[in-house]
């Protein structure tokens, strides 16, 4: 496969600035710098791929491209997405649920741009919804407890509380050793969910790397949502087994993966209870 590049891929425009109170999207100024990534070569080998495929239940039908020495995590393929190994370990399962399409279309950033910790934050929030309010967080309830900051490895992006309180997810991993090394892409079919009558028209995940405009005041709540974001915190103060949320069964359980071939019901409201302090 031939590589593209352009200017545009490598670097990008950062912009400075705190949060603030309000419901206007801002920016400060900006300057030209290069994608950390641009550091990192590939450290994987066609053998772990395959291992890792078949533990993250990657469906039949996606195809991995396993990068070349001089490939990068930044770099533009036609038609395939980059995605790093550590995602997976944060609970994200194949194809991209189409709440998370939304999400990273709406921050403006290409999936392997977002720190592994920031994939987990999303996906236990899924999971606090669905089991607290009994369907899925809205896009503008995460925005309003959380919000995209650069990183200080240019060209990453993570999520951050817009204050103590509304830090919701808890017992984050502190590190993911050699995880900016361990990135790989996917191609074909099956990786992304395609717009549906159930989903509507759903945005495609960005090919290209990205530098948003990032949001400085904090988006105003709508009053339908205050009651749920009070139900979710007071269930996730429950949850003392925080990385049992990301294993097989509990993400099978909430349909943000496949079906687990040893998920039996009474075994998993057992593992369930364990997760809680029920």
């Amino acid at each position: 496969m031939s590589e593209v590049r352009s200017s545009d891929l490598e670097i990008g425009l950062s912009s400075n600035g705190d949060p603030v109170e309000g419901d206007t999207a801002v920016s400060g100024p900006r300057e030209v710098r290069a994608f950390y990534a641009l550091r990192e070569a590939c450290g994987l080998d066609a053998e772990t791929v395959s291992r890792f495929k078949d533990r993250f239940q990657f469906p039949a039908r996606v195809r991995v491209h396993l990068p070349k020495d001089e490939d990068r995590a930044c770099h533009f393929f036609p038609g395939e997405v980059c995605f790093y190994e550590s995602t997976f370990s944060c609970g994200l399962r194949l194809p991209v649920h189409p709440f998370l399409m939304e999400l990273l279309a709406h921050f403006g950033i290409a999936p392997g741009q977002l720190m592994p910790n920031s994939w987990r934050i999303m996906i236990n929030c899924m999971q606090i919804w669905l089991a607290s309010n009994g369907d899925m967080i809205r896009m503008g309830e995460l925005t309003y407890l959380y919000r995209l900051k650069e990183s200080k490895e240019w060209g990453y992006y993570e999520l951050v509380p817009w204050e103590r309180k509304t830090r919701i997810v808890k017992g984050l991993p502190s590190s993911f050793r050699y995880w900016k090394s361990r990135f790989f892409f996917v191609y074909r079919d099956d990786f992304e969910t395609q717009s549906n009558n159930d989903w509507g028209d759903i945005p495609r995940l960005l090919r290209r790397w990205g530098t948003p405009t990032l949001v400085k005041r904090r988006p105003k709540l709508k009053s339908r949502h205050k009651e749920r974001i009070e139900i979710a915190i007071g269930y996730a103060e429950t949850i003392e087994n925080w990385d049992g949320l990301v294993d097989p069964w509990t993400l099978a359980f909430y349909n943000l993966g496949p079906n687990s071939h040893n998920l039996h019901k009474q075994n998993f409201t057992l593992h369930l209870c364990n997760l809680c302090n029920l």
